[in-house]
């Protein structure tokens, strides 16, 4: 006898393990918290005649990245990333480390940069990015509104 899994292999599928626990319970509290400071940017490109992709740059300006006057390599920001419909509906959930440093576009010190990459139908959402630096438990939240 066939099982309704074996029918449609996507209704067994799972939704993946979130590794950032503490930032996913900040943006499910929405407890705000601007220890670490950092900005976003977003860009909108057409993808399909009915799916816009939307890349967003985070930037987080990053005194610890120098010592002496060279860049630390151990210098690591978790990021925790959702974008989600009005209703609360999440359409997208991202997990990344934000650990390459470079000069900022201001050339007023070191950034650390992450980006990703979201295909979005058209309608409203809300993005909703936190931040972690891992070495002193300082956090960031950053909650756009709907």
């Amino acid at each position: 006898m066939l099982e309704r899994a074996d029918l449609n292999p996507v209704l067994d599928a799972r939704p993946p393990k979130i590794r950032f626990k503490d930032l996913e319970a900040l943006l499910t509290a929405r407890i705000v918290r601007d220890q670490v400071k950092f900005s976003h940017r977003i860009e909108f490109t057409a993808a399909t005649h009915a799916t816009t992709l939307a890349r967003v740059d985070i930037q987080i300006p990053c005194e610890a990245c120098t010592h002496d006057g060279r860049v630390v390599a151990s210098v690591a920001y978790p990021v925790f990333i959702r974008v989600s419909k009005p209703s609360g509906w999440v359409v997208y959930t991202s997990e990344l480390t934000a650990n390459t440093a470079q000069h900022g576009r201001s050339d007023s010190g070191l950034t650390l940069t992450a980006h990703f990459d979201v295909p979005l139908a058209p309608g409203n959402y809300q993005l909703a990015i936190a931040a972690k630096n891992a070495t002193t438990g300082e956090t960031g939240l950053l909650l756009t509104p709907s």
